[in-house]
């Protein structure tokens, strides 16, 4: 969802009995309204302020990056926003993280087989791979950050012109890095917006749309926390801790991944296995 059609739909949810129906127009023909013209000069704070709650929250899709070296400084030097359509380009300094925590660091072999879990130090934005190999090939899994909305658009067009789902950037020294904002997320806003610009007017329909805002907040946490359970688990290697040994799924501890299946099952269904 491009920025303007988020913000002529929250345009429409502002002012639902309106003679006009802001979706069918272009923002900056609304401008100049008497009705919306006023919104519009103040509809980004509450724009980003649901991002940046969004980002925070640890709740937008994460990204992934290569490491081409035993230390990665993931921060913003120089970039490029370029539109593929026209080839236009604008080049901008930036100082920023691209990410707001790390998730994971992974690598894969020779072979190709992921070794999950790799140990680094993180110092600011600097990442340091403990034991690095330069046979293997290294990736970061982060939670993006998110910069000012205007850095993303190339000299062709104008902020509106942003596409939430789509935002990328070239960094002279990262490569391609890419942020997204599901277009279902991006139509939630409108509930923050309600909540900052209708505050004065109508104070308790705002706090029922801050509500409504912070209710999906919440959801998307939980879904999020349910997913990274499942990626951790998957990414555990039990025979370490359960002395599982290949070929031998009798071996000490819980006697292998197989029994420890069968135990977290046996507990579950015997509700001693928590939710």
């Amino acid at each position: 969802m491009k920025l303007k059609q988020l913000i002529a739909l929250s345009l429409q949810y502002l002012e639902s009995d309106a003679e006009i129906n802001s979706s069918e127009y272009d923002v900056e023909d609304l401008i100049n309204n008497d009705v919306f013209g006023e919104y519009i000069k103040n509809i980004e704070s509450p724009i980003y302020s649901a991002i940046a709650r969004y980002t925070s929250s640890l709740i937008l899709p994460i990204q992934e990056i290569e490491l081409k070296n035993k230390m990665t400084k993931l921060e913003f030097t120089r970039i490029t926003v370029k539109n593929d359509e026209d080839n236009s380009e604008r080049i901008l300094n930036v100082k920023e993280k691209i990410f707001k925590k790390i998730k994971e660091v992974y690598a894969l072999d020779s072979n190709y087989k992921i070794v999950h879990n790799v140990p680094y130090v993180l110092i600011g934005s600097k990442l340091i791979i403990t034991n690095f190999n330069s046979n293997y090939t290294y990736f970061a899994v982060y939670f993006p950050n998110v910069m000012y909305l205007d850095n993303y658009r190339d000299n062709s067009q104008d902020i509106y012109d942003v596409d939430l789902a789509y935002l990328k950037v070239v960094d002279d020294n990262l490569g391609e890095v890419y942020v997204n904002i599901p277009d279902e997320m991006a139509i939630n806003i409108k509930y923050m917006v309600y909540s900052e610009l209708k505050m004065e007017d109508f104070a308790a329909l705002a706090n029922n749309n801050k509500n409504y805002f912070e209710a999906y907040l919440a959801q998307c946490k939980n879904d999020a926390q349910t997913q990274n359970y499942q990626d951790e688990l998957i990414g555990i290697d039990y025979g370490d801790r359960y002395g599982y040994k290949e070929n031998n799924n009798d071996s000490e501890g819980y006697g292998g991944i197989d029994t420890y299946v069968r135990y977290v099952e046996e507990n579950n269904n015997n509700g001693n296995g928590g939710d």
